[in-house]
């Protein structure tokens, strides 16, 4: 009895051993895999700073995860224009990444100058586009997202942007408290037949934008207070007079010091950009 004991024992042993050889293996693959679709989501990014002719961009992420669901990024259109946009898929991990590298591929060029008929492109058209790719007949809803897109004209001295349920761009200028604007809008991929409408703001020299994820503005204190809008505008506000590109150390700086560590509970993205007081 004892030796059946013992060897019943010693057989689970050895099984265990080898399911958690097993579970190792699998772990150690999946971590890979992990790390290669982080890697390949970040090559699609912005490059972190561009002038793009009287147009300065930066941009920073400071993932939650491996992997995020916030994409963002601009391009020069063949009129001159420069078209951006900065879009927060609901969810985390890859399911929310898969969904940021498709909208990604459709942000293109082609995107930008579908539905213009030779004018000026059309962010309303651009989001409302992705809206009704993204919302079922059925109304059921599958992954949805926020999302700023926008157009500086080729004088870069306006810009016109459609917002959909994202945080408002945040305009910086000399002399001037910082200031929210847009309308607010509807998250893509909620409600079918929603209507989008684009804003056009001048863009003086000198003045910056701002378009950040909801991850910024909630990042929680050990107390649970998030650092909230004001704090936010208080820092670029700070900023302002330092390079475009000094923002993200002082972003990153700023948030870790906040939230007592440098793990974020969620993805924290940030694309600015301004005009250069001369050419």
């Amino acid at each position: 009895m004892v030796k059946r004991l013992l060897g019943l024992h010693y057989r689970l042993q050895s099984k265990n051993k080898l399911l958690t050889d097993q579970l190792r293996v699998a772990y150690a693959k999946l971590k890979e895999d992990m790390e290669a679709v982080a890697m390949a989501q970040r090559c699609l990014l912005a490059e972190p700073y561009k002038e793009i002719g009287r147009l300065r961009f930066a941009s920073c992420l400071l993932p939650s995860a491996l992997v995020s669901g916030d994409m963002y990024n601009y391009l020069k259109l063949p009129d001159g224009s420069v078209a951006f946009y900065m879009v927060d898929v609901a969810g985390h991990g890859v399911r929310a990444a898969l969904m940021s590298v498709t909208l990604n591929h459709l942000l293109d060029e082609a995107a930008f100058l579908s539905g213009a008929d030779g004018g000026p492109p059309r962010p309303d058209l651009v989001v409302a586009d992705l809206n009704r790719r993204f919302t079922r007949a059925d109304g059921e809803m599958l992954d949805y997202f926020t999302m700023v897109c926008g157009v500086v004209n080729p004088a870069g001295d306006s810009m016109t942007f459609c917002q959909a349920g994202h945080p408002s761009p945040i305009l910086i200028q000399a002399g001037q408290p910082a200031e929210l604007i847009g309308d607010g809008g509807f998250p893509v991929g909620v409600m079918a037949h929603e209507d989008y409408t684009a804003v056009t703001v001048p863009l003086p020299r000198g003045s910056r934008i701002i378009l950040h994820s909801d991850g910024t503005t909630e990042c929680a204190h050990p107390d649970g207070t998030h650092f909230g809008q004001d704090r936010l505008h208080a820092l670029l506000e700070k900023a302002k007079d330092r390079p475009l590109n000094a923002l993200e150390p002082l972003l990153y700086e700023t948030l870790t010091a906040w939230q007592g560590g440098e793990r974020f509970e969620d993805d924290v993205s940030v694309l600015a950009f301004e005009v250069a007081i001369r050419d």
